[in-house]
């Protein structure tokens, strides 16, 4: 099998390094690159797809779905911005994979956005290949942490972006977050449920439910210690004008099977989401709240990444580990020519 001495054609650095390939390594090459510029594009698709969903589909994952096809992506990008050798295939891969947003958002200033973006990642990209190289010996960690920042800014911006361009005319009600104190609310209505009435210690609090609320505290009303020596007639006396009062007081009708400490709990967290969401959103024409929530979730995103981005470098480090063991990619060592100072 004759070898061919080829030129690596790295964006700005034509003369990265010459290496002797052989047709077989050359063949996984191409594979390889298509591969990656292909799922590039594809977790591009679902990472802003899950962003969509997250904000148009009520249940969808808000973000556990977009964590994971993030993930996926900037593992994709890394791997792909250092194994594409072709520079314009990269670039048109990652400019591509930028553009499947406005399938989601079709704005020109959201355009605008992706552009700038992209100008950032082409900054990143340009970092990681000159540290690449610049070592003597290959460090992916190293490596990919040099653009690593510019990566995630610039997917955030993305992401802000179409945010921002899907919820700017929805009603502010529906932007503000529902507050919910969960089984600590429960807590609260159970301790308060059992200072205000002691004789209720000997029943399940947890469990208790608005008709043996009713008829514990309506029977000690009518002079009698125990529900027993009640006639039917007087329970369901007791149970109507029980069930009225606290339907009157939690602003719902109840039945009598529903739980107490849940009920009032409910009553809690919509007491304080009537209160909140009114105080929060002013007028229901405000225009900056769109902006305000869209820069809370740009600082989300980019603490969020910065966060994640070791884990995701070190995953991307483990599959270029991966594939040079399969011998899918071929590291060679090579003399070049350095200029140093005599």
């Amino acid at each position: 099998m004759w070898k061919r001495i080829i030129r690596t054609p790295f964006f700005l650095f034509p003369n990265y390094a010459r290496i002797n390939i052989t047709e077989t390594q050359m063949a996984k090459n191409t594979i390889l690159k298509f591969t990656l510029f292909v799922l590039m594009i594809f977790f591009a698709f679902l990472f802003w797809w899950s962003i969509d969903s997250a904000i148009n589909i009520p249940g969808a994952s808000i973000w556990l779905l977009p964590i994971v096809w993030f993930s996926c992506y900037f593992v994709i990008f890394a791997l792909g911005v250092i194994l594409i050798r072709e520079a314009y295939l990269a670039e048109i891969a990652i400019l591509l994979s930028l553009l499947l947003s406005m399938l989601f958002v079709f704005n020109w200033i959201h355009l605008l956005v992706i552009v700038l973006a992209f100008l950032f990642l082409t900054v990143a990209v340009i970092r990681i290949r000159k540290d690449l190289h610049l070592n003597i010996k290959i460090s992916l960690w190293k490596t990919i942490r040099t653009g690593s920042t510019l990566i995630i800014f610039s997917l955030s911006l993305i992401v802000s972006s179409q945010y921002y361009f899907e919820i700017k005319n929805s009603s502010n009600e529906k932007l503000i977050p529902k507050f919910s104190m969960g089984g600590f609310s429960q807590q609260i209505s159970s301790k308060i449920l059992m200072s205000m009435y002691p004789n209720l210690n000997n029943l399940d609090g947890d469990n208790l439910t608005v008709d043996q609320l009713i008829l514990k505290t309506g029977s000690n009303q009518t002079g009698e210690t125990n529900t027993a020596n009640l006639t039917a007639g007087q329970k369901e006396i007791i149970l109507q004008e029980g069930r009225k009062q606290i339907s009157e007081i939690i602003g719902e009708n109840v039945t009598g099977n529903e739980n107490v400490s849940a009920l009032f709990s409910d009553a809690i967290n919509n007491k304080i989401n009537n209160y909140l969401v009114p105080k929060l959103t002013g007028n229901s024409d405000l225009p900056i709240l769109p902006v305000i929530m869209t820069f809370i979730l740009l600082l989300t995103v980019l603490s969020l990444g910065s966060f994640l981005s070791p884990l995701w470098i070190l995953l991307a480090d483990v599959v270029f580990i991966i594939l040079v063991k399969a011998k899918v990619v071929a590291v060679s060592k090579v003399m070049r020519e350095v200029e140093v100072i005599e």
